[in-house]
Parts: C-alpha cells; sequence; structure tokens
C-alpha cells in the first residue's frame, strides 16, 4: 500500500462527521481509489459502532467491492467537531477491497499500534506539509 499526499488534506473547515465522510469518499473517488462512493459503507460502520478511539482520532473504515486499492486517507480539521460522542480533529480512513479481509485487518492493526505512540500521533497533528504525513504513514510496518 502505498499513501500518495492526495491522499492527504490538512486543516480542513469542515462542520461535522456526515460531511467528513462525503469529502473522504469524494477523495477516494477523485484518486480512482473507488468504483463509486463509498459515504452508505462508512456511515453504516459509524451505526455499528462509531470510530472515534480518543485523543482527538477517529478511524473510519470500509472494506468492499467497491474499492479499487486498498490505502489509508487523511483528513485534519481545523478545529474539532463532534464525532459520535467524542471530539475529532484527526480522521484516518482506511478503504479496502472486499477480497482483502486479512489486509484490513493488518492496516487496523498497525495504526492502532502506531497511535500509541505521541511521537507518530504529534506528526499528524503538527506535520507543516502533506509530505510529512505521507512519509510517515508509508513507513508503517505490515501495511502492504
Amino acid at each position: 500500500m502505498i499513501v500518495k499526499e492526495s491522499y492527504i488534506k490538512l486543516d480542513k473547515s469542515i462542520k461535522n462527521q456526515e460531511d467528513v465522510i462525503e469529502y473522504l469518499s469524494m477523495i477516494a473517488f477523485e484518486n480512482n481509489l473507488i468504483k463509486e462512493s463509498i459515504v452508505d459503507e462508512l456511515k453504516k460502520r459509524e451505526e455499528e459502532y462509531p470510530t472515534s478511539i480518543g485523543e482527538k482520532i477517529a478511524i473510519p473504515h470500509a472494506k468492499t467491492d467497491k474499492v479499487l486499492k486498498s490505502t489509508v486517507l487523511l483528513v485534519r480539521l481545523d478545529k474539532e467537531i463532534e464525532w459520535g460522542e467524542e471530539e475529532v480533529k484527526l480522521i484516518l480512513c482506511l478503504l479496502s477491497k472486499e477480497q482483502e479481509s486479512e489486509n484490513h485487518l493488518n492496516m487496523l492493526s498497525q495504526i492502532s499500534r502506531k497511535m500509541m505512540h505521541n511521537s507518530f500521533k504529534k506528526i499528524l497533528f503538527n506535520a507543516k506539509s502533506k509530505k510529512e504525513i505521507e512519509v510517515e504513514l508509508n513507513n508503517m510496518e505490515g501495511i502492504e
């Protein structure tokens, strides 16, 4: 898996969770990562169990046959929004092809482990450029 700068959006002014989900789908579509909108899949996942993990971070994810290329998208907001019952400013969205269940779980596991490290979170929250974040995300071990 390769994360490109075009998959990363910094300091965006988005007002609510629903708009973020639509924006994530738009980013994926514009980068030819999906065949069609994945808004419904992301919303369904949130209804099952909110993906906010604390510390102002959410990790929405979708595993669907609409995904053409498994990857990670990142949106950092200019201010916090309500996400479930938490406030969120950083959203990492995992997209996986339907047939790549093992890779999907591997991506979730790797990002969860990286989120335990303050240095990783500090880069995601404070990086001045997309390139810094791109390098950090592409250096995650175990993501293929």
